[in-house]
């Protein structure tokens, strides 16, 4: 697909085509067509557009959980990066445009009295992909404070609580659908801005002291039942493990940092992971990231 076909299509968006290395956290990835709309109405006018010329795209926010192919890819994306935060309060109860970036949320809500979320803060995501997966850090989940999502659902904006929504650790039926978040709805406490900003410091110690520096997708694995996927991947003695520049995480071994690598060699690091652990463990590690561009199978 040309940019200038859908440039003529969205004549009133901001498109370009660029390194989608540019886009995600990983910092890997080739060329794409990038639409970067600017608001919800943008978002919704975007989406049934290129659905309405059968045009295959790909919804992401801050590309956070993403690896995205070296080669680039045909997929239109759809980054919602760009949006107004778009932030309104009623009492203790938040709306959040999806594109809003969680830490910038977090510390609005620290500005008005308003806590719950800062466990969350130092995700580097926005609303819309958190609540898609069901963000989670240091004991407390997305979904703990959501009262209902705003979804774009084969061309109708739908409302949906989270009972309608299947949830697990990481991941929810949002990811494997074509449902689009557009907004979400949260019902917080009022504290103190001391107290809240107490907090918040304290997470940040926290990710310092125990998360690696360096272009990373966040965890590359869920925890397993019989012990957390760091754990399992250190005590098979994997860490600093290396494929062409994509490496294991000396200080977490969770992590996979992007030292220059391509995708492949992320791929291949993160498939060779899972056979040793099944070896020593017989435990077989459930990947968190997803792959752009090709048929994912996160869920078989």
């Amino acid at each position: 697909m040309y940019i200038r076909e859908i440039k003529a299509l969205l004549p009133q968006l901001n498109i370009v085509k660029d390194r989608l290395a540019k886009y995600t956290t990983f910092g890997i990835g080739g060329s794409a067509v990038i639409v970067l709309p600017h608001s919800v109405k943008q978002l919704v006018q975007c989406i049934n557009t290129l659905s309405a010329h059968n045009i295959e795209y790909k919804v992401i926010g801050n590309g956070s959980n993403l690896l995205a192919p070296s080669s680039g890819t045909d997929l239109v994306i759809v980054c919602t990066r760009d949006m107004k935060e778009e932030i309104s309060c009623k009492d203790d109860e938040i709306s959040v445009a999806c594109g809003a970036n969680i830490n910038q949320v977090i510390m609005w809500c620290m500005h008005h009295g308003l806590s719950g979320l800062e466990s969350l803060y130092g995700i580097p995501a926005t609303v819309g992909g958190m609540v898609a997966m069901n963000a989670s850090a240091f004991g407390c989940a997305i979904f703990d404070h959501l009262l209902s999502v705003e979804v774009l659902l084969d061309g109708k904006v739908k409302k949906l609580k989270p009972c309608d929504i299947e949830v697990g650790v990481h991941k929810t039926s949002l990811l494997n659908s074509n449902a689009v978040v557009l907004n979400a709805y949260f019902k917080l406490v009022r504290e103190s801005e001391a107290k809240i900003r107490e907090q918040i410091n304290y997470i940040i110690s926290q990710r310092l002291s125990k998360q690696p520096k360096g272009k990373s997708a966040g965890s590359v694995f869920s925890n397993t039942e019989i012990a957390p996927a760091g754990k399992l991947i250190d005590d098979a003695g994997l860490k600093g493990m290396k494929v062409g520049r994509a490496c294991v995480s000396e200080k977490h071994a969770n992590f996979i940092i992007n030292n220059g690598a391509s995708d492949g060699q992320v791929k291949k690091l993160i498939s060779l992971v899972q056979e040793k652990v099944k070896q020593k463990f017989n435990v077989t590690l459930q990947r968190e990231i997803e792959y752009i561009g090709e048929t994912d199978e996160l869920n078989r």
